[in-house]
C-alpha cells in the first residue's frame, strides 16, 4: 500500500496535521530548538505518512524562498521565528501532538506559508469555491476556507481579497463570513473587498451590503455599496466613500489621485520584493497617475520622468526614490 493511501484516523483531519507541521517546523527553524524539541518533531514526523507529506511541503516553501538575498531574507525569518518561539513552546507543551488553536497558528508567517491559498509579492489568484463565491487574491495575500453543513467561512490571514459571494442554496442556515484577527464582515449578497492593515481591517462594498462585528465588541454596522470602514477588535470607524479606484489591482494597475509620495510607495512597496522608500524630504510630493504594479520598475521609472525624482539603487532589493 502506497504511503498517500493510509488513512488519517478519523478524528484527525489533513489540516489538523498542517497546523501541526507548521508548529514544529517553525520551532526548529528558530535556531535555538534544544535536542528534546528535535526529537519531537522526528517523532511526529515518523508517526505518519501524512506528518511527513506535510513537513515535505514546507521544506520545498522553504526552498523556494532561498532565491532571496540571505541579507534580505534571514534576518526577517529568523527574527520573526525567535519572536514566536515561546509561544510556540508552551502551545506545544501544551497540546502535546494533539491539534494547535488556530487563534496561535494563524500569527505565524509559516502559518501563511501553510493556507490553502496565497499569493507572492507581486502575485494575483482567482479562486472559485464550492458555492460559487469568487475570491481574488492581491499580492502578498493568503487565505483559509472552512466550509461545512452549518456555515461557510473565508479566513484572511495576510493581504487583501475581493469577495463576490456566490447563491448557496442554504445561505441562512450556512452563513458566509469573512473573518480577519479584527473580527468577522457578514457580506448579504454582495461584492466587496476586505485588506488586512496594520492596525484593522478595512473593508468597501460595491455591491449588496456587509455586516462588520468586531471581535471584542457587541455593536454591528451595516456597510452599504459605496461605502467602506475600517474596523478593529474594539470598533468600526466612521463609515467613508468606497473609491471605484481602489480595484485597478484587478487589472494590474494602482490608480491614486493627490496621493503623497510616501504613501504610493508604501503601496507599490507591496508588490515588490525588498526595501522601497523615499527620502524624508520628498515623502509629501504630491502624486497622481496610474502605475502598473506588475512591473514596479516601469512605475518607478514613471515617477522619475514625471517629477523631479532619482532612484538610489543599493541593489535590486533596497530602491529609496529621493529628490533630483
Amino acid at each position: 500500500m502506497s504511503q498517500s493511501a493510509v488513512r488519517l484516523p478519523a478524528d484527525v483531519s489533513e489540516d489538523h496535521v498542517r497546523r501541526e507541521a507548521v508548529a514544529y517546523f517553525a520551532l526548529l527553524a528558530s535556531g535555538s530548538a534544544t535536542p528534546s524539541d528535535q526529537d519531537a518533531a522526528a517523532r511526529w514526523r515518523s508517526a505518519h505518512p501524512a506528518h511527513e507529506r506535510a513537513w515535505q511541503r514546507l521544506e520545498r516553501m522553504r526552498l523556494a524562498l532561498a532565491g532571496l538575498p540571505p541579507r534580505i531574507a534571514a534576518p526577517v525569518l529568523t527574527a520573526a521565528a525567535r519572536r514566536r518561539r515561546a509561544m510556540l513552546k508552551s502551545v506545544l507543551a501544551c497540546a502535546g501532538t494533539g491539534a494547535l488553536a488556530y487563534g496561535a497558528w494563524r500569527g505565524l508567517p509559516w502559518g501563511i506559508w501553510g493556507a490553502d491559498y496565497r499569493t507572492a509579492k507581486g502575485g494575483y489568484q482567482d479562486v472559485t469555491l464550492d458555492d460559487g463565491t469568487r475570491v481574488a487574491l492581491d499580492t502578498d495575500s493568503a487565505i483559509d476556507v472552512r466550509y461545512s453543513e452549518m456555515g461557510r467561512e473565508i479566513r484572511l490571514l495576510a493581504g487583501q481579497i475581493l469577495v463576490t459571494s456566490g447563491k448557496d442554496v442554504a445561505a441562512r442556515s450556512r452563513p458566509l463570513l469573512v473573518s480577519t484577527r479584527d473580527g468577522v464582515a457578514r457580506p448579504l449578497g454582495t461584492r466587496f473587498t476586505v485588506r488586512q492593515l496594520d492596525g484593522g481591517t478595512r473593508v468597501a462594498v460595491y455591491e449588496g451590503r456587509v455586516e462588520l462585528a468586531p471581535a471584542r465588541a457587541s455593536d454591528r454596522l451595516v456597510v452599504a455599496a459605496g461605502e467602506s470602514a475600517v474596523f478593529d477588535a474594539g470598533a468600526v470607524g466612521t463609515l467613508r466613500p468606497a473609491d471605484p479606484a481602489a480595484l485597478a489591482w484587478r487589472q494590474g494597475s494602482l490608480a491614486v489621485v493627490d496621493w503623497r509620495l510616501g504613501d504610493l510607495l508604501a503601496e507599490l512597496g507591496r508588490y515588490r520584493a525588498g526595501y522601497l522608500g523615499c527620502d524624508g524630504a520628498v515623502a509629501d510630493l504630491r502624486v497622481s497617475g496610474t502605475y502598473p504594479v506588475l512591473d514596479t520598475d516601469q512605475a518607478l521609472a514613471a515617477l522619475v520622468r514625471a517629477f523631479p525624482l532619482r532612484l538610489s539603487r543599493f541593489s535590486r532589493y533596497w530602491v529609496t526614490v529621493e529628490a533630483a
